[in-house]
């Protein structure tokens, strides 16, 4: 049963939601469903879920900033602030200044998100090595993903 489930979020679910968020810009632009979008981003990136499921995650991150643009609630910021997990290293302090202290600097485990949804198995990458994953992932999906948003207006590109 898991597996048919999980078969499904990879092959109809995530893809609805990427178009969502590639086709419409200007609803995310304005914040629609806002929360509900943080709440489903941060179970994807949940630290405890397979690096696969994580990286997808990320990819719809980004794709959810770029429409929020300068519209972005501070849930957005917490979301990217701690995507990737034991970045920055503790022992070079914080660089996302006043969202990120010592103590609380993951956003992605909460309350609502309490469980993986797709749990990394035992002896998976070590955590450096998914560190090292996700911010190429990070990288890779800032340079090429700049131009996927279909926005309504050509003026609307410009920010894009």
């Amino acid at each position: 049963e898991v597996g048919g489930r999980m078969e499904e979020l990879f092959e109809f679910i995530l893809p609805a939601f990427e178009k969502i968020l590639i086709y419409s810009p200007e609803l995310i632009n304005r914040r629609w469903q806002a929360n509900s979008i943080g709440v489903v981003l941060r179970k994807l990136l949940h630290h405890g879920n397979q690096l696969k499921l994580r990286k997808i995650g990320l990819h719809l991150l980004l794709l959810w900033l770029q429409g929020l643009r300068e519209n972005a609630p501070l849930q957005a910021e917490q979301i990217f602030a701690s995507a990737v997990p034991e970045f920055p290293p503790k022992r070079y302090g914080s660089s996302v200044g006043s969202l990120c202290d010592e103590n609380t600097c993951d956003w992605i485990s909460g309350p609502d998100v309490s469980t993986p949804i797709l749990p990394s198995p035992d002896g998976s990458l070590l955590e450096e090595q998914q560190t090292i994953e996700m911010l190429e992932c990070m990288t890779e999906g800032l340079i090429s993903q700049s131009k996927l948003l279909v926005w309504d207006s050509p003026v609307s590109t410009h920010y894009g």
